[in-house]
């Protein structure tokens, strides 16, 4: 850099910027920007694991869930089917399921890939529900 900005001297006699012109407010790089808006713009997908202790098809899912690159917030939480007779009843021996904004998306197994994939897809949706159920709201 060159210029007045660039005048002082640190303390081992290294140039260093001013800090009260370019740190002033922060600044980020347009495709950052971008990437935040769209972040912050999309609420958290809802994923629920269900799932019981001890289960190593389980602790699979979840490692390929963690290592899946998901574009969208997501909130995942795990459930015991254990804890509830009627989960039990419903899901029986075939666990890990994993859903996505309420509709069954896998079941036993999956990879980082075919999530990704999906979670897209399933996200879109549940987004247009919600904001369908918004404006059915805004009408009534």
């Amino acid at each position: 850099m060159r210029g007045p900005a660039c005048r002082r001297r640190g303390p081992r006699g290294i140039r260093e910027p001013r800090r009260d012109r370019l740190w002033a407010r922060a600044t980020y790089p347009a495709p950052m920007l971008g990437w935040l808006t769209r972040w912050r713009a999309h609420p958290p997908v809802p994923m629920v694991l269900y799932t019981r202790p001890g289960c190593h098809l389980c602790e699979e899912m979840k490692r390929e869930i963690a290592r899946a690159r998901l574009r969208r917030p997501y909130s995942l939480t795990e459930v015991d089917i254990d804890s509830d007779p009627a989960l039990a009843a419903e899901h029986g021996q075939s666990i890990p399921v994993l859903t996505i904004g309420g509709r069954k998306a896998f079941k036993a197994r999956l990879n980082a890939a075919e999530l990704e994939r999906k979670f897209e897809r399933l996200a879109a949706e549940h987004e247009r529900a919600a904001e369908l159920a918004r404006a059915l709201e805004g009408e009534g």
